[in-house]
């Protein structure tokens, strides 16, 4: 309990001392201002599988003089059959980035990798630590990356590694582009996930790609992504991303979540898009510092589409798919669709547009059942350096239901970055075969990273 209390105040430190990075002197500049960018990408696979990638890309600046940056990545690779069963493959990057001459930088990094099954038992789990560090070199649209490292813990078998990337614009024409990378694992198998990707528009690629994974067979994969960088119109019009620790609840003792928004179509009066979000709660495990392995996978998938009514006043009929998928255990899914009526006074809640921030809903699902929500948010003015506020967000279901209440600072220019601490209860509709098993009410401490596209 003393080391979450300890992480929960490590979050704050973070909190206070990132500001310094989130308001650089210079402007207009890689190396000189916050960055964050998302890749999304939904398809099928050989196997017939269904699967969805997103990838979340975090940096700041250290300090305004050395171009140098710090960066973050998040992304999980999911394949699921028709019964929703398949691997899930998570990464997280942790690194520093420099550049040594115009057109060549060196980066070093951490890479945690593990594989986790959904709706299957999995007595083992696959966890690497990829240390490494490369040199890119950069030359109008070719894009080359070599480098090498080690492995440091996790599952054995695993020594040496040495990494090969080759990114190419213009391949052969002005639409079509590779990207590539080969891994080369103790010396003996070649590792490798390269790609075709035809763009569209704003920000939209059709791709096909061939890859060998970890312990995987040689697999083609087919499908779409939406990408907000590199483009200077764009479908996804904001990503968010956010790990918060819970440090007086013995079942978890982490929760990260992540979501974006794709915005297919906006006029004066009226837009359609589509908001997908996932949840992952970590579990205890033997101790804070232990093995994290993740609980489940909880999605919350919206279509909407919205009218202005005029005078700040919003109104949408939304379609809302909620799937609460068990890891590595032989337990089924569990969802839910519902459908109905929205009203909201602006067009995205998290944003501190006003002062005043409401969304109200109320709809049914497929089985008849009751789905309320209510999401109230009070701020401080706009201001472009530092803002206080709270959030209450409740969802009433038939089978779930969750309530929340943040309080919360926000910071942070390119990259909006929010402190916070509150208290949340709610009903867990996957818990046991016995059925819901209701939650004590758990205090969460965390940071919420926010970026918006404009």
């Amino acid at each position: 309990m003393l080391k979450r209390l300890f992480v929960s105040c490590l979050l704050f430190a973070i909190s206070i001392i990132l500001p310094s990075l989130a308001f650089p002197q210079q402007k207009d500049s890689v190396w000189t201002e916050p960055k964050g960018d998302i890749r999304v990408e939904f398809g099928i696979d050989s196997e017939q599988r269904r699967f969805f990638r997103p990838e979340f890309c975090l940096s700041w600046p250290l300090g305004s003089a050395a171009k140098s940056r710090l960066f973050v990545d998040l992304s999980y690779y999911e394949r699921l059959n028709s019964r929703l069963q398949g691997a899930i493959d998570f990464w997280l990057s942790l690194g520093l980035e420099r550049e040594l001459a115009a057109g060549v930088t060196f980066e070093a990094r951490l890479n945690h990798f593990c594989r986790h099954l959904t709706s299957i038992e999995n007595p083992y789990i696959l966890n690497l630590n990829e240390v490494m560090g490369r040199l890119w070199l950069t030359a109008q649209d070719i894009q080359v990356g070599f480098g090498a490292g080690t492995y440091a813990g996790g599952s054995p078998g695993f020594d040496s590694l040495a990494v090969f990337n080759l990114n190419v614009r213009r391949f052969p024409v002005a639409e079509v582009s590779l990207e590539s990378e080969w891994k080369w694992v103790n010396v003996k198998e070649l590792l490798y996930e390269a790609g075709l990707f035809i763009s569209l528009s704003k920000g939209a690629d059709l791709f096909f790609r061939t890859a060998k994974h970890y312990r995987f067979p040689t697999t083609s994969y087919i499908g779409i992504r939406f990408r907000s960088e590199g483009t200077k119109e764009r479908y996804v019009d904001r990503f968010m991303f956010s790990t918060g620790v819970y440090p007086f609840y013995g079942l978890h003792k982490l929760v990260v979540q992540g979501g974006a928004r794709i915005d297919f179509f906006e006029d004066d009066r009226r837009r359609f898009l589509l908001d997908v979000d996932f949840q992952s709660p970590i579990l205890n495990g033997d101790s804070f510092f232990a093995q994290s392995w993740p609980d489940k996978m909880l999605y919350d998938v919206t279509g909407e589409y919205e009218r202005i009514l005029g005078k700040g006043l919003r109104v949408a009929w939304y379609a809302r798919f909620f799937i609460d998928m068990p890891a590595d255990k032989n337990r089924e899914f569990r969802s839910s669709l519902e459908s109905g009526i929205a009203v909201r006074n602006q067009p995205d809640f998290d944003r501190l547009d006003s002062r005043l921030r409401y969304e109200i809903a109320a709809g049914t699902n497929f089985g008849g059942a009751y789905g309320l929500g209510l999401k109230l948010g009070l701020n401080t003015p706009g201001s472009k350096t530092l803002n206080f506020g709270s959030d209450f967000r409740c969802h009433l279901a038939s089978k779930r239901q969750a309530v929340e209440w943040k309080v919360f600072a926000d910071f942070g220019r390119g990259v909006s970055l929010r402190p916070f601490i509150g208290l949340g209860k709610t009903t867990d509709t996957n818990a046991e075969p016995s059925g819901r098993l209701p939650l004590k009410r758990m205090l969460l401490a965390g940071i919420s990273f926010y970026k918006w596209f404009e």
